[in-house]
Protein backbone atom coordinates (compact mmCIF):
# COMPACT_ATOMS: atom_id res chain seq x y z
CA UNK A 1 0.00 0.00 0.00
CA UNK A 2 1.50 3.81 -1.35
CA UNK A 3 2.46 5.81 1.68
CA UNK A 4 0.33 8.67 2.73
CA UNK A 5 2.14 12.15 1.99
CA UNK A 6 2.56 14.38 4.65
CA UNK A 7 1.48 18.26 3.57
CA UNK A 8 2.46 21.14 5.51
CA UNK A 9 0.03 24.36 4.91
CA UNK A 10 1.21 27.89 5.67
CA UNK A 11 -1.14 30.77 4.94
CA UNK A 12 -1.74 34.27 5.70
CA UNK A 13 -5.31 35.13 4.59
CA UNK A 14 -8.41 34.18 3.97
CA UNK A 15 -8.26 33.66 0.26
CA UNK A 16 -4.53 31.78 0.77
CA UNK A 17 -7.31 29.70 2.96
CA UNK A 18 -9.68 29.17 0.49
CA UNK A 19 -7.11 28.32 -2.19
CA UNK A 20 -5.33 25.71 0.40
CA UNK A 21 -8.91 23.85 0.34
CA UNK A 22 -8.80 23.67 -3.23
CA UNK A 23 -5.45 22.66 -2.99
CA UNK A 24 -6.17 19.59 -0.77
CA UNK A 25 -9.95 18.84 -2.56
CA UNK A 26 -8.16 18.31 -5.90
CA UNK A 27 -8.41 14.75 -8.13
CA UNK A 28 -5.74 12.73 -6.74
CA UNK A 29 -4.02 10.03 -8.31
CA UNK A 30 -6.46 6.72 -8.49
CA UNK A 31 -5.85 4.86 -5.18
CA UNK A 32 -3.28 6.98 -3.57
CA UNK A 33 -4.14 7.33 -0.45
CA UNK A 34 -5.59 10.91 1.09
CA UNK A 35 -2.20 12.99 2.35
CA UNK A 36 -1.74 14.09 5.75
CA UNK A 37 -2.23 17.69 6.34
CA UNK A 38 -0.99 19.93 9.01
CA UNK A 39 -1.85 23.93 8.74
CA UNK A 40 0.00 26.75 10.26
CA UNK A 41 -1.55 30.26 10.39
CA UNK A 42 0.65 32.99 10.62
CA UNK A 43 -1.13 35.85 11.57
CA UNK A 44 0.00 39.45 13.94
CA UNK A 45 -0.95 38.77 17.81
CA UNK A 46 -2.77 41.88 16.95
CA UNK A 47 -5.49 40.38 14.77
CA UNK A 48 -7.23 37.67 16.86
CA UNK A 49 -10.25 37.92 14.23
CA UNK A 50 -8.38 37.13 11.32
CA UNK A 51 -6.44 34.18 12.98
CA UNK A 52 -9.61 32.65 14.43
CA UNK A 53 -11.26 33.22 10.83
CA UNK A 54 -8.06 31.64 9.33
CA UNK A 55 -8.53 28.84 12.26
CA UNK A 56 -12.45 28.04 11.20
CA UNK A 57 -11.94 28.08 7.57
CA UNK A 58 -9.26 25.89 7.55
CA UNK A 59 -11.37 23.46 9.67
CA UNK A 60 -13.04 22.18 6.70
CA UNK A 61 -9.70 20.20 6.10
CA UNK A 62 -10.61 17.88 9.16
CA UNK A 63 -6.96 18.29 9.39
CA UNK A 64 -4.82 16.77 12.66
CA UNK A 65 -3.12 19.95 14.16
CA UNK A 66 -3.96 23.46 13.12
CA UNK A 67 -1.36 25.99 14.64
CA UNK A 68 -1.07 29.84 14.76
CA UNK A 69 2.25 31.46 14.92
CA UNK A 70 2.70 35.00 15.41
CA UNK A 71 4.53 36.62 12.92
CA UNK A 72 7.33 39.10 12.91
CA UNK A 73 6.92 42.66 13.18
CA UNK A 74 5.43 44.53 10.36
CA UNK A 75 8.16 46.87 7.99
CA UNK A 76 5.57 49.76 8.11
CA UNK A 77 5.95 49.12 12.27
CA UNK A 78 8.58 51.67 14.24
CA UNK A 79 9.92 49.06 16.60
CA UNK A 80 12.17 49.84 19.44
CA UNK A 81 15.37 47.46 18.52
CA UNK A 82 15.08 45.43 22.06
CA UNK A 83 11.77 44.93 21.27
CA UNK A 84 11.65 43.92 17.80
CA UNK A 85 14.55 41.36 18.85
CA UNK A 86 12.72 40.02 21.28
CA UNK A 87 9.24 39.79 18.97
CA UNK A 88 11.41 38.11 16.14
CA UNK A 89 12.63 35.78 18.51
CA UNK A 90 9.57 34.53 19.85
CA UNK A 91 8.48 34.11 16.40
CA UNK A 92 11.66 31.77 15.71
CA UNK A 93 10.70 30.18 19.26
CA UNK A 94 7.13 29.05 18.13
CA UNK A 95 7.59 28.50 14.98
CA UNK A 96 10.31 26.04 16.38
CA UNK A 97 7.77 24.41 18.88
CA UNK A 98 5.00 23.48 16.14
CA UNK A 99 7.95 22.07 14.16
CA UNK A 100 9.05 19.71 16.61
CA UNK A 101 5.62 17.98 16.78
CA UNK A 102 5.33 17.32 13.26
CA UNK A 103 6.72 15.00 10.79
CA UNK A 104 8.86 15.92 7.88
CA UNK A 105 6.35 17.20 5.58
CA UNK A 106 6.59 15.57 1.65
CA UNK A 107 5.53 19.36 0.28
CA UNK A 108 5.06 22.45 2.04
CA UNK A 109 2.16 24.59 0.31
CA UNK A 110 2.49 28.54 0.96
CA UNK A 111 0.27 31.25 0.95
CA UNK A 112 2.97 33.60 0.56
CA UNK A 113 6.14 33.69 -1.42
CA UNK A 114 6.94 37.46 -0.05
CA UNK A 115 6.30 36.65 3.07
CA UNK A 116 9.29 36.22 5.81
CA UNK A 117 7.39 33.92 7.97
CA UNK A 118 6.62 31.55 4.76
CA UNK A 119 10.05 31.63 2.91
CA UNK A 120 11.77 30.69 6.45
CA UNK A 121 9.44 27.61 6.69
CA UNK A 122 10.36 26.09 3.32
CA UNK A 123 14.33 27.14 4.04
CA UNK A 124 14.11 24.10 7.18
CA UNK A 125 13.02 21.61 4.63
CA UNK A 126 14.98 22.00 1.18
CA UNK A 127 14.90 18.76 0.00
CA UNK A 128 10.19 19.07 0.42
CA UNK A 129 8.64 20.01 -2.89
CA UNK A 130 7.15 23.59 -2.19
CA UNK A 131 3.91 24.45 -3.45
CA UNK A 132 2.85 28.54 -4.13
CA UNK A 133 -1.42 28.64 -4.28
CA UNK A 134 -2.60 32.55 -5.44
CA UNK A 135 -2.86 35.63 -4.10
CA UNK A 136 -3.90 37.50 -5.71
CA UNK A 137 -1.71 40.10 -7.48
CA UNK A 138 0.92 39.06 -5.57
CA UNK A 139 0.87 35.61 -7.68
CA UNK A 140 2.07 37.48 -10.90
CA UNK A 141 4.59 39.57 -9.15
CA UNK A 142 6.06 36.18 -8.00
CA UNK A 143 5.65 34.99 -11.54
CA UNK A 144 7.94 37.70 -12.47
CA UNK A 145 10.26 38.33 -10.31
CA UNK A 146 10.78 34.58 -10.55
CA UNK A 147 11.66 35.23 -14.26
CA UNK A 148 13.62 37.83 -13.88
CA UNK A 149 14.43 38.89 -9.95
CA UNK A 150 16.30 42.57 -11.78
CA UNK A 151 12.83 43.42 -13.04
CA UNK A 152 12.77 47.35 -11.86
CA UNK A 153 8.62 47.48 -11.38
CA UNK A 154 9.06 45.10 -9.36
CA UNK A 155 12.03 46.80 -6.83
CA UNK A 156 9.50 48.31 -3.97
CA UNK A 157 8.02 44.61 -3.52
CA UNK A 158 11.46 42.42 -3.74
CA UNK A 159 14.29 44.98 -2.15
CA UNK A 160 17.63 43.90 -3.07
CA UNK A 161 19.58 45.45 0.20
CA UNK A 162 17.04 44.17 2.55
CA UNK A 163 19.27 45.12 5.56
CA UNK A 164 16.33 43.99 8.01
CA UNK A 165 16.45 40.42 6.50
CA UNK A 166 20.01 40.48 7.61
CA UNK A 167 18.59 41.50 12.08
CA UNK A 168 16.12 38.30 11.25
CA UNK A 169 19.07 35.93 10.68
CA UNK A 170 20.98 37.58 12.95
CA UNK A 171 18.42 37.32 16.02
CA UNK A 172 16.61 33.94 15.73
CA UNK A 173 18.38 32.56 12.29
CA UNK A 174 15.57 33.37 10.16
CA UNK A 175 16.82 32.51 6.31
CA UNK A 176 15.03 33.87 3.20
CA UNK A 177 16.53 31.99 0.37
CA UNK A 178 15.35 32.40 -2.87
CA UNK A 179 13.45 29.00 -3.44
CA UNK A 180 15.78 27.37 -6.40
CA UNK A 181 12.17 25.32 -7.61
CA UNK A 182 8.43 25.41 -6.77
CA UNK A 183 5.22 24.88 -8.50
CA UNK A 184 2.62 27.41 -8.78
CA UNK A 185 -1.12 26.03 -8.27
CA UNK A 186 -2.74 28.71 -10.38
CA UNK A 187 -5.71 30.31 -12.67
CA UNK A 188 -4.27 32.83 -13.95
CA UNK A 189 -2.58 33.01 -17.23
CA UNK A 190 1.57 32.75 -15.69
CA UNK A 191 4.60 32.13 -17.40
CA UNK A 192 6.45 30.93 -14.81
CA UNK A 193 10.29 30.43 -15.30
CA UNK A 194 11.72 27.43 -16.76
CA UNK A 195 12.77 26.10 -13.43
CA UNK A 196 9.21 25.79 -12.31
CA UNK A 197 5.93 23.78 -12.59
CA UNK A 198 2.48 25.17 -13.38
CA UNK A 199 -0.59 23.22 -12.07
CA UNK A 200 -3.77 24.94 -13.97
CA UNK A 201 -6.93 24.60 -11.74
CA UNK A 202 -10.38 26.24 -12.34
CA UNK A 203 -11.87 25.82 -8.70
CA UNK A 204 -12.73 22.80 -9.59
CA UNK A 205 -14.02 21.77 -6.19
CA UNK A 206 -15.49 24.99 -4.84
CA UNK A 207 -17.47 24.80 -8.36
CA UNK A 208 -19.35 22.29 -7.52
CA UNK A 209 -20.67 23.92 -4.42
CA UNK A 210 -21.99 26.71 -6.74
CA UNK A 211 -23.10 24.21 -9.39
CA UNK A 212 -25.10 22.61 -6.44
CA UNK A 213 -27.26 25.62 -5.92
CA UNK A 214 -29.81 27.42 -7.16
CA UNK A 215 -30.13 30.78 -5.61
CA UNK A 216 -32.71 34.27 -5.88
CA UNK A 217 -30.74 37.84 -7.74
CA UNK A 218 -31.49 41.00 -6.07
CA UNK A 219 -30.99 44.50 -7.57
CA UNK A 220 -28.34 45.67 -5.92
CA UNK A 221 -24.46 46.07 -6.77
CA UNK A 222 -21.74 45.11 -4.57
CA UNK A 223 -18.77 47.17 -4.65
CA UNK A 224 -15.20 45.45 -3.04
CA UNK A 225 -13.80 47.99 -1.28
CA UNK A 226 -9.86 48.12 -1.73
CA UNK A 227 -6.58 48.93 0.61
CA UNK A 228 -5.00 50.97 -1.73
CA UNK A 229 -5.06 54.32 0.40
CA UNK A 230 -3.55 52.08 3.38
CA UNK A 231 -1.01 49.94 1.54
CA UNK A 232 0.29 53.51 -0.28
CA UNK A 233 -0.70 52.38 -3.96
CA UNK A 234 -2.56 55.66 -4.08
CA UNK A 235 -3.93 59.10 -2.24
CA UNK A 236 -6.76 59.29 -0.12
CA UNK A 237 -8.52 62.27 -2.44
CA UNK A 238 -8.04 59.85 -5.60
CA UNK A 239 -9.13 56.96 -4.31
CA UNK A 240 -12.47 58.89 -3.23
CA UNK A 241 -12.54 60.63 -6.35
CA UNK A 242 -12.66 57.37 -8.20
CA UNK A 243 -15.38 56.04 -5.87
CA UNK A 244 -17.30 59.40 -6.51
CA UNK A 245 -17.17 58.52 -10.52
CA UNK A 246 -17.96 54.68 -9.93
CA UNK A 247 -21.26 56.06 -7.35
CA UNK A 248 -22.57 58.57 -10.37
CA UNK A 249 -21.77 55.61 -12.82
CA UNK A 250 -24.73 53.81 -11.01
CA UNK A 251 -27.16 56.68 -10.81
CA UNK A 252 -29.83 56.00 -8.52
CA UNK A 253 -29.01 52.48 -7.96
CA UNK A 254 -28.58 50.40 -4.54
CA UNK A 255 -25.05 50.18 -4.10
CA UNK A 256 -23.39 48.20 -1.42
CA UNK A 257 -19.52 48.76 -0.18
CA UNK A 258 -17.76 45.56 0.97
CA UNK A 259 -14.92 47.15 3.13
CA UNK A 260 -11.35 45.38 2.67
CA UNK A 261 -10.25 43.64 6.12
CA UNK A 262 -7.36 46.28 5.97
CA UNK A 263 -9.60 49.76 5.25
CA UNK A 264 -9.31 52.86 7.73
CA UNK A 265 -12.63 53.37 9.50
CA UNK A 266 -11.72 56.99 8.90
CA UNK A 267 -12.09 56.70 5.35
CA UNK A 268 -14.88 54.43 5.30
CA UNK A 269 -16.97 57.28 6.71
CA UNK A 270 -16.18 59.50 3.60
CA UNK A 271 -17.01 56.50 1.54
CA UNK A 272 -20.31 56.40 2.35
CA UNK A 273 -20.73 60.13 2.63
CA UNK A 274 -20.81 59.53 -1.54
CA UNK A 275 -23.68 57.59 -1.46
CA UNK A 276 -22.04 54.07 -0.19
CA UNK A 277 -23.91 51.81 1.65
CA UNK A 278 -21.20 50.08 4.31
CA UNK A 279 -21.89 46.52 4.35
CA UNK A 280 -20.79 45.08 8.08
CA UNK A 281 -16.92 44.45 8.75
CA UNK A 282 -16.21 40.75 7.22
CA UNK A 283 -13.08 38.60 7.02
CA UNK A 284 -14.15 36.06 4.69
CA UNK A 285 -13.25 36.08 1.72
CA UNK A 286 -16.12 37.23 -0.89
CA UNK A 287 -16.21 34.31 -3.21
CA UNK A 288 -16.81 32.04 -0.25
CA UNK A 289 -19.44 34.73 0.93
CA UNK A 290 -21.14 34.23 -2.22
CA UNK A 291 -20.74 30.60 -2.90
CA UNK A 292 -22.51 30.39 0.36
CA UNK A 293 -24.82 32.91 0.38
CA UNK A 294 -28.81 32.57 0.15
CA UNK A 295 -29.02 35.65 -2.71
CA UNK A 296 -26.83 37.00 -5.11
CA UNK A 297 -25.93 40.29 -5.81
CA UNK A 298 -27.18 41.84 -9.47
CA UNK A 299 -23.37 42.33 -10.06
CA UNK A 300 -20.15 42.48 -8.33
CA UNK A 301 -17.59 45.51 -8.83
CA UNK A 302 -14.84 46.64 -8.15
CA UNK A 303 -10.92 48.64 -9.08
CA UNK A 304 -8.51 45.96 -10.44
CA UNK A 305 -9.39 43.77 -7.59
CA UNK A 306 -8.11 40.01 -8.10
CA UNK A 307 -11.22 38.60 -6.76
CA UNK A 308 -13.44 39.63 -9.91
CA UNK A 309 -10.95 37.26 -11.79
CA UNK A 310 -11.49 34.35 -9.04
CA UNK A 311 -15.65 35.05 -9.03
CA UNK A 312 -15.54 34.74 -13.03
CA UNK A 313 -14.13 31.07 -12.56
CA UNK A 314 -16.53 30.43 -9.88
CA UNK A 315 -19.66 31.67 -10.71
CA UNK A 316 -18.87 31.75 -15.05
CA UNK A 317 -22.09 33.92 -16.81
CA UNK A 318 -24.42 33.58 -14.05
CA UNK A 319 -22.82 36.56 -12.69
CA UNK A 320 -22.20 39.82 -13.95
CA UNK A 321 -18.95 41.34 -13.20
CA UNK A 322 -17.11 44.85 -13.56
CA UNK A 323 -13.82 46.05 -13.34
CA UNK A 324 -13.32 49.68 -12.96
CA UNK A 325 -10.27 51.28 -14.30
CA UNK A 326 -9.14 54.53 -12.81
CA UNK A 327 -7.49 57.79 -14.53
CA UNK A 328 -3.80 57.43 -15.82
CA UNK A 329 -2.34 59.37 -12.44
CA UNK A 330 -4.13 57.04 -9.94
CA UNK A 331 -1.56 55.29 -8.64
CA UNK A 332 1.39 56.26 -6.50
CA UNK A 333 5.09 55.69 -8.21
CA UNK A 334 6.94 53.85 -7.84
CA UNK A 335 4.27 51.14 -8.06
CA UNK A 336 2.37 52.73 -11.20
CA UNK A 337 4.30 50.33 -13.45
CA UNK A 338 2.97 47.62 -11.55
CA UNK A 339 -0.45 48.51 -10.86
CA UNK A 340 -0.87 49.21 -14.99
CA UNK A 341 0.38 45.51 -15.93
CA UNK A 342 -2.20 44.18 -13.13
CA UNK A 343 -5.27 46.31 -14.70
CA UNK A 344 -3.84 45.65 -17.91
CA UNK A 345 -4.54 41.77 -17.07
CA UNK A 346 -7.94 42.27 -15.94
CA UNK A 347 -8.91 44.18 -18.91
CA UNK A 348 -7.17 41.36 -21.53
CA UNK A 349 -7.22 38.02 -19.99
CA UNK A 350 -8.85 35.59 -22.47
CA UNK A 351 -9.63 33.26 -19.29
CA UNK A 352 -12.10 35.09 -17.80
CA UNK A 353 -13.50 38.12 -19.31
CA UNK A 354 -15.06 41.21 -17.37
CA UNK A 355 -17.16 43.67 -18.17
CA UNK A 356 -14.53 46.93 -18.63
CA UNK A 357 -15.57 50.28 -17.18
CA UNK A 358 -13.17 53.08 -17.76
CA UNK A 359 -13.28 56.28 -15.60
CA UNK A 360 -10.66 58.52 -16.90
CA UNK A 361 -13.06 60.57 -19.08
CA UNK A 362 -15.86 60.32 -16.75
CA UNK A 363 -16.56 63.94 -15.39
CA UNK A 364 -17.19 63.70 -11.21
CA UNK A 365 -20.17 66.02 -10.40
Amino acid sequence: MAKSRTLLLAVKSPLQALNAIEYCRRPQTRGAPAPQVRTIVFCPPRKPRLSESLVNLLARLECAETHVVPTVPGDRQWWEPRTERRLVQRFGHALSDVLASIPTPDEIVLGDYRSRECRHLASLFPRSEVVLLDDGSATHQIARFRRNPRDPKLAPMFPSNDFRALRLKLWAGVALPFIDRLTFFSHYALTPPSHDRLIRHRYEFWRSLVAARQRPRTDEVLFLGMSHVEKNLTTRDRYLGTLKKIRLFYNTRRVVYRPHRDEAADKLTAVQALGFIIAAPDITPVELLLIEATSLPAEVASIASSALDNLAILFGDTLALRCFTPDPDYCNAPMSGHFSDIVAYHVGNPIHPLAVSALADQPAY
